[in-house]
């Protein structure tokens, strides 16, 4: 026989009255939750989350839209001294800064409005997809910038200009003799005639003397038809072969309907929870989208770029290089003659004691890669192709590496005549602050009758003749 006191039986009362408020209170939080309750799919075990990922090691292989930051030399203000040698000359290529898409990349920019809101669905609905939580709230929150409109296209942004702005300031610091002093007869100055190789020489001006000194320096006006810093667009060859890479028997075209490809796709497809593999044309405006907004803001994640894992990202890249070595690189004995009058300006501005100490010019990717094909640099011993991608992992042709935003190559000229062992000149040459060592030279140090003779046959030569040919020099 059981005995139930008063005591026990208020105690009882409480208990049970605890446990209603508990069950009341966490329904209540289930109901002002629901949102993320409904949308959310834990992902499966091992899965990648960039949300939580601090380092995101992708952002150094985004290709030409990679940010300098990331891939630069760190090491720049000690490699550029040289014991009983004296920086005399500064010659510099450089790349525009990080820059918007362009005009029909932007056009199309709404249509991630509606892939942001499918891809909600799917997880809200379907209960499908291998993202966390952290990801799915990042595209959840994404929203279109309305400012970004067909006529700022591939307009320098305030990261580009930063880009150029440090990038000067970092040359100035290792290099105070040259480059802290503004004398018009001392400093060439040219950019091509676009709105961000103008305005990535503006920046790099005020990074070397200051905000709005460039209203103070002269800069040679952008020709009609640039042979220095544009002859690409001037090559009916090259811009033939430009409209015909985008076809589908070339080796780019065989590679996006490879297995790799196609797998890569399936992957990111269904990480976004789509039941069916997408096709390339959708994922390629992700991953667009993800690398200029990882451009944009260094700091901060992108929404798109939580669709890739890195084994995705790798696939991209590949794309991407394989494309721009058939277009600019070792493809065909066109390439390395384009820059010929670059090429001419650089041999002939190092081998004369005269004219001005500093030469900086502003152009584009494409002479950024062509300009490397002209030195030889970057080879590797076969080109890449639509079916090499699991043997190229180490290629030397990595466009991440070689061109991203505000890519630049740079030269010293050093006078060694208080070197008692070689009083000779010699030179150093750099790409994105990273010393680069030529076969002959020694610790990345040239002699610079060395550095001439080897590209010699540049010289000599009528380039408007051979510029876009593949007759050898």
């Amino acid at each position: 026989m059981i005995f139930v006191t008063y005591n026990s039986c208020v105690k009882s009362v409480k208990q049970i009255s605890g446990i209603m408020q508990a069950l009341i209170t966490s329904l209540v939080a289930l109901v002002l939750c629901h949102q993320y309750i409904d949308a959310l799919v834990l992902p499966r075990a091992g899965s990648y989350c960039y949300s939580s990922d601090n380092v995101r090691s992708q952002m150094k292989h985004f290709t030409s839209k990679t940010a300098y930051q990331v891939v630069k030399g760190t090491n720049f203000a000690q490699e550029v001294i040289v014991p009983h040698c004296k920086p005399v000359k500064f010659w510099i290529l450089s790349r525009h800064g990080t820059r918007l898409p362009e005009e029909d990349q932007i056009e199309i920019l709404p249509d991630l409005e509606d892939i942001r809101d499918k891809i909600i669905k799917n997880y809200k609905e379907k209960a499908a997809g291998d993202m966390c939580l952290g990801d799915i709230e990042l595209i959840r929150n994404w929203v279109l910038n309305k400012n970004i409109t067909t006529d700022k296209a591939q307009f320098l942004t305030t990261q580009g200009w930063n880009d150029l702005k440090y990038m000067a300031q970092d040359y100035k610091n290792a290099l105070p003799e040259l480059l802290s002093q503004y004398d018009e007869n001392e400093f060439l100055f040219r950019h091509t005639d676009t709105q961000r190789t103008e305005a990535s020489y503006k920046a790099f001006v005020e990074g070397l003397f200051g905000p709005n000194a460039y209203q103070k320096v002269k800069v040679t006006p952008p020709p009609s038809d640039d042979s220095l810093l544009a002859p690409h667009d001037r090559c009916q060859t090259w811009v033939d072969r430009e409209d015909e890479k985008k076809g589908s028997d070339t080796e780019g075209g065989l590679f996006k309907k490879s297995d790799v490809m196609n797998e890569a796709l399936e992957r990111i497809s269904a990480r976004l929870g789509y039941a069916k593999v997408q096709k390339y044309k959708k994922i390629k405006q992700l991953w667009d989208m993800c690398r200029f907004e990882a451009a944009w803001f260094i700091d901060q994640p992108s929404a798109w770029c939580t669709a890739f894992t890195m084994d995705d990202v790798l696939v991209f890249e590949y794309l991407d290089d394989l494309g721009k070595e058939h277009a600019n690189g070792y493809s065909t004995d066109v390439n390395p003659n384009i820059p010929c009058e670059l090429m001419q300006d650089l041999l002939t501005r190092l081998s004369s004691d005269d004219g001005p100490r500093v030469t900086a010019y502003f152009s584009h990717s494409a002479l950024i890669q062509l300009f490397a094909t002209a030195l030889g640099i970057q080879k590797d011993t076969a080109l890449l192709t639509s079916s090499n991608f699991s043997t190229a992992a180490n290629r030397k042709w990595r466009t991440s590496l070689l061109d991203p935003f505000a890519a630049n190559y740079a030269v010293v000229k050093y006078d060694c005549t208080a070197d008692p062992t070689d009083p000779s000149s010699k030179i150093a040459f750099f790409s994105n602050q990273r010393r680069i060592d030529f076969e002959g030279c020694r610790n990345g140090l040239c002699k610079l009758s060395d550095f001439v003779t080897k590209y010699k046959k540049y010289l000599g030569v009528n380039c408007q003749d051979v510029f876009c040919t593949a007759k050898k020099l």
